[in-house]
């Protein structure tokens, strides 16, 4: 009797998991259709910009001029940038000004550069104002937006492994970077398949597919948008499987990403805090006994 619940079972399962993996399937197309291609293509050129040129120039344009120092690069390789305000946005006050400024000021930005850097700055804001790239529109509102938001180690360590060596009159390498997302969400996938089974896999995949916020555009064809939270559920993985090392450097990736994911840490901080409570009063338990201080006059106990 046993023996045939427990086929039952394993039937059951397997005819349940048909239709999830039909679903898991339905949620990856629906995430490939929804929003990718808008432009007509896969490569989010507009995302990307922002932090491919904010990774691999953070050390000449930090995160207060790499609009100006843009549009700069754009006047000297054949000025392109026509919004119909005449402003950029001045990143380092928020503030709408009038481009001659910057203009008017060039040097006081290039001088940041080496010269070879800046030939290799104009060679990339070149790339992204193409009209095979960014249409004119597109390229005009780039430097109206509100810049570069990664954090100073997530710069130093995608600028320093990718953007720095990977030039953007390299396709086929420009493609590799906007493919990292999906294929950090594959890898994702088998490790969760590794620690809890398809099943948990699959539901993974489901909730990616079909959620809000992963079906707009600024989230698919960029530059490692989805690192951190893949990151994340992998840490659990490894939590699971008791890989606690490997867990605590891909939490502290993340974190150091992008600061949000730190809330993941509310749990084990307040376990860690009752645990201080709890040594806390054995140590004063045992500093009251050793001292004797129940056995000393009234004033002394206070004192």
């Amino acid at each position: 009797q046993k023996l045939c619940s427990e086929r039952f079972i394993k039937i059951a399962q397997g005819f349940l998991m048909a239709p999830l993996l039909a679903i898991t399937i339905l949620a990856v197309e629906n995430y490939r259709a929804t929003d990718y291609y808008r432009y007509e293509s896969y490569l989010n050129a507009y995302e990307f910009y922002h932090y491919y040129i904010g990774t691999k120039y953070a050390r000449e344009v930090g995160y207060g001029e790499m609009y100006a120092a843009s549009l700069i690069a754009d006047n000297e390789t054949g000025k392109v940038w026509n919004h119909k305000s005449g402003t950029i946005r001045e990143l380092s006050t928020m503030r709408q000004v009038n481009y001659k400024e910057f203009l008017d000021n060039a040097e006081k930005y290039k001088k940041k550069f080496t010269p070879e850097r800046w030939e290799e700055f104009k060679k990339d804001i070149r790339y992204f104002k193409s009209k095979d790239i960014l249409v004119q529109y597109r390229w005009d509102g780039v430097l109206k937006d509100k810049g570069y938001n990664g954090t100073p180690i997530w710069s130093m360590i995608v600028g320093g492994l990718l953007s720095n060596h990977v030039s953007t009159d390299n396709k086929a390498g420009m493609m590799f970077l906007a493919l990292l997302d999906p294929l950090l969400i594959l890898l994702t996938f088998f490790v969760v398949i590794w620690a809890f089974g398809p099943r948990t896999a699959f539901l993974m995949i489901i909730l990616l597919g079909t959620h809000y916020m992963m079906k707009w555009w600024h989230m698919k064809g960029a530059y490692l948008r989805t690192d951190w939270a893949m990151c994340m559920v992998m840490a659990v993985c490894c939590i699971k499987k008791e890989r606690f090392g490997i867990a605590g450097a891909l939490t502290g990736y993340a974190m150091l990403s992008r600061i949000f994911p730190a809330v993941m840490l509310f749990g084990i901080g307040a376990k860690g805090f009752w645990h201080l409570i709890e040594l806390s009063q054995m140590e004063a338990r045992a500093l009251y006994e050793r001292l004797e201080i129940g056995k000393r006059p009234r004033k002394a106990r206070m004192l």
